[in-house]
C-alpha cells in the first residue's frame, strides 16, 4: 500500500477512536470512482470498512443520506460508526467478503436472487424525497457516452450525419418512454458485485450513493442483465417476471405483461449503451483497462434488447453494420 499523506491523514483519524488506538488498515476493495475501500479490526478483533472518498472528487453526504433512506425501508445497508465529511472518510460496518457474485457460482443460485428480488422490492418501495431525478435529459447524457467514448474512442468511428440522426432519435425514443414508467427509488448498480453476503447469510446493499428517482424497470436489468453473470435468456425473462406479478399489485409496474416486456428491453438499451460507454471511457481517461474484458457481455445484452423491437429498428441495423454485436470486435476493440 502506498504511504501517501492522505494515507497516513486517514490513519491517524482511524486511531483517534476508542478501541482502533493500534488499528492496522489493509485494502479491501476498490470501484470505477475515486474511492477506495480498506479492512480495519478494532481491539476486539471486530472487522471494519474504510471508505477513503476524496472531497476533491467524492461527497460522502449522498452516501450517508441514502443508507438511511434503504435502513428506513427494511435494506440492510452498512451501519455508520463514525465519520469526518470534511476529510471524506466513514468507518462503516463490514459485510464480510462474499459477494452475490460469489454465491451465484454455487448450486443455490436460486435462492439467492430470490433474496435479491425481496430486497428490489423492498427497495422500490424506499421513499424517494430528496433524491435527484433520473429523467429525460440525464438519461439522454448517459447514453451519449456510447458513441463519444465507445465509437470515437474504442472504435475509432465517427458517426456520419444520417449515422448521428439514427442515434439521436433511437435515444429520444428510449429516454421518453423509460421516464413514463412508474418512478420509483432506484440504485443505479444493482448488481450481484454490490450484494453482499453477510455471515449470517442476510443479502446487504452496497454502493447506492449514486440512487435517483426513476424507472421501475432499471434495477432489475442491472440485476439480471449483469454485466459481470449471465443468468441466460430464458431465466432472464422468467425473473422478469417474479419480479412484475409482485411488483404491479404494489404499485411498482402500470403496464400490461408485453408493454411491460417492450419497457424492460427499452431500459436494458438505455443501461447497456451507457455502460459500453463507461468502459470504455474506464480504460481511455482513467487508464482502468479490467472493464475491457466486461464489454462484449455487454453487447450481447444490447443485442437481446434491440432484437425484436421495432421502434429501435434502425438503431439496431447501425449497430450490426459496425460490428457492436460481434463478440471479436469487442475482443479486440478495434473497427
Amino acid at each position: 500500500m502506498p504511504h501517501t499523506q492522505r494515507f497516513f491523514i486517514l490513519h491517524q483519524w482511524l486511531n483517534s477512536h476508542t478501541g482502533f488506538e493500534q488499528a492496522q488498515i489493509e485494502p479491501a476493495s476498490s470501484d470505477a470512482s475515486f474511492r477506495r475501500y480498506f479492512r480495519t479490526h478494532d481491539r476486539f478483533g471486530h472487522s471494519y470498512i474504510l471508505m477513503d472518498a476524496p472531497p476533491t472528487h467524492e461527497d460522502v453526504r449522498p452516501f450517508l443520506a441514502v443508507g438511511k433512506i434503504l435502513r428506513d425501508g427494511g435494506v440492510l445497508s452498512p451501519r455508520v460508526y463514525a465519520s469526518d465529511i470534511e476529510n471524506g472518510f466513514l468507518l462503516l460496518e463490514d459485510f464480510g467478503k462474499r459477494s452475490l457474485l460469489d454465491a451465484l457460482q454455487t448450486m443455490q443460485s436460486q435462492h439467492y436472487y430470490n433474496s435479491a428480488l425481496d430486497t428490489l422490492l423492498r427497495m422500490h418501495s424506499c421513499q424517494t424525497d430528496g433524491l435527484p431525478v433520473y429523467d429525460d435529459i440525464r438519461l439522454q447524457q448517459e447514453m451519449q457516452l456510447f458513441p463519444v467514448w465507445y465509437l470515437e474512442h474504442q472504435r475509432s468511428i465517427t458517426p456520419t450525419g444520417i449515422e448521428s440522426r439514427v442515434l439521436v432519435n433511437a435515444f429520444d425514443y428510449i429516454a421518453q418512454q423509460c421516464v413514463a414508467q412508474p418512478q420509483v427509488f432506484v440504485h443505479r448498480d444493482y448488481h450481484s458485485r454490490n450484494l453482499m453476503l453477510t455471515p449470517q447469510e442476510q443479502l446487504g446493499v452496497i454502493d447506492f450513493q449514486d440512487a435517483v428517482r426513476g424507472p421501475s424497470s432499471y434495477d432489475l436489468i442491472s440485476l439480471w442483465r449483469d454485466s459481470y453473470h449471465d443468468v441466460g435468456e430464458v431465466a432472464f425473462w422468467e425473473w422478469v417476471e417474479l419480479y412484475y406479478q409482485q411488483a404491479k399489485p404494489m404499485g411498482l409496474v402500470d403496464a400490461s405483461w408485453d408493454k411491460f416486456r417492450l419497457q424492460v428491453n427499452l431500459m436494458s438499451a438505455q443501461r447497456h449503451l451507457k455502460v459500453m460507454g463507461i468502459f470504455a471511457r474506464l480504460y481511455h481517461r482513467d487508464g482502468k483497462s479490467g472493464y475491457l474484458k466486461d464489454l462484449p457481455l455487454t453487447a450481447r445484452y444490447l443485442d437481446r434488447a434491440t432484437v425484436d423491437v421495432s421502434p429501435l429498428a434502425d438503431l439496431r441495423l447501425y449497430l450490426s453494420d459496425i460490428g457492436v454485436f460481434d463478440v471479436t470486435t469487442q475482443a479486440t476493440g478495434t473497427a
